[in-house]
C-alpha cells in the first residue's frame, strides 16, 4: 500500500469574489492508495497584507499599554513596555539601554570612481539612550543646592496636584514621608552619580527624571517619582 499527498489551489468560478481584505485558499489533499482515493478539503481564511494594519485593540482587546505622563506638564516620560519596577512605594525604576540611531550616509560625486566613493562613505550612526530617544527627554544639570531648591517646589506642586485629584490624606502623607526618606537615603548620598532630564517641553516646573547605572556599571536605569505620574492606557 502506498499514499501520495498533493496540494492543489483551486478557484471555483461559482464562488462570490472574496472581500478585498481576505482571500480563501482551499487545499485539497488527495490520498491515493491501491484501493482508491479519498479527497480531504480544508478552507483557510487568511488576512491580506493591508489587514495587518489593524490597531492592536482590534486584534487583542486585552493588549493594553500604559503610558505615564508628568502630572504637572503632560509630558510623556515612560511606558510599561520598558522593564519597570516600583521601589519603596515612592519611585519607579526603569531599565534602559544604549541603541544605535541613524546609519551610513553616502556623499558621491557625479563622476566619482569606485575608490573615491568608498572614501566618501560615512557612518553616521550614533548611540542614544532608548528612553531618552523615545520620549524626547531633555538633558539638564544641577548642583546639589540647586536641585534641593527645585525639589522643594516640585514636591509642593505634586502635593497640591494630589489634593486636586482627591487623593486620600494617608496617600499624601505617605508621599511626603516616602519622598523625604528616598532623597535622604538614596538620592543625596549618590548625587554625583545621577544625570538629570526634563520632559520634552522642558518645563522647569515639571518632573526631573533621574538617570543612574546599576551596580554592574553598564546597565542604565531611570527613576521617576510615582506620585508625579498620571497613567494613560492606549
Amino acid at each position: 500500500m502506498f499514499f501520495f499527498n498533493a496540494p492543489f489551489l483551486i478557484r471555483p468560478s461559482a464562488l462570490t469574489p472574496p472581500d478585498p481584505a481576505t482571500f480563501t485558499l482551499i487545499f485539497i489533499t488527495i490520498r491515493l492508495s491501491s484501493f482508491g482515493f479519498a479527497p480531504l478539503c480544508q478552507s483557510h481564511q487568511l488576512l491580506s497584507p493591508s489587514a495587518h494594519l489593524l490597531h492592536r485593540s482590534q486584534i487583542d482587546p486585552t493588549a493594553i499599554m500604559i503610558i505615564f505622563k508628568d502630572t504637572l506638564t503632560g509630558d510623556e516620560v515612560i511606558s510599561d513596555s520598558y522593564d519597570m519596577k516600583e521601589v519603596d512605594d515612592i519611585v519607579y525604576e526603569a531599565d534602559c539601554a544604549m541603541i544605535e540611531e541613524g546609519g551610513v550616509s553616502f556623499d558621491i560625486g557625479a563622476n566619482a570612481s569606485a575608490e573615491e566613493a568608498a572614501e566618501d562613505v560615512e557612518d553616521t550612526a550614533i548611540k542614544v539612550n532608548n528612553i531618552v530617544n523615545s520620549f524626547r527627554l531633555q538633558s539638564t544639570s544641577f548642583d546639589k543646592k540647586g536641585y534641593l531648591g527645585y525639589l522643594k517646589g516640585y514636591m509642593k506642586s505634586v502635593k497640591t496636584r494630589l489634593q486636586e485629584k482627591g487623593a486620600p490624606a494617608e496617600t499624601i502623607t505617605a508621599f511626603e514621608k516616602g519622598a523625604q526618606k528616598y532623597v535622604k537615603e538614596k538620592l543625596l548620598p549618590n548625587f554625583k552619580d545621577f544625570e538629570f532630564y526634563t520632559g520634552e517641553s522642558m518645563n522647569p516646573d515639571g518632573m526631573v527624571c533621574l538617570l543612574n547605572y546599576r551596580e554592574d556599571g553598564v546597565t542604565p536605569y531611570f527613576v521617576f517619582w510615582k506620585h508625579g505620574l498620571d497613567e494613560m492606557k492606549v
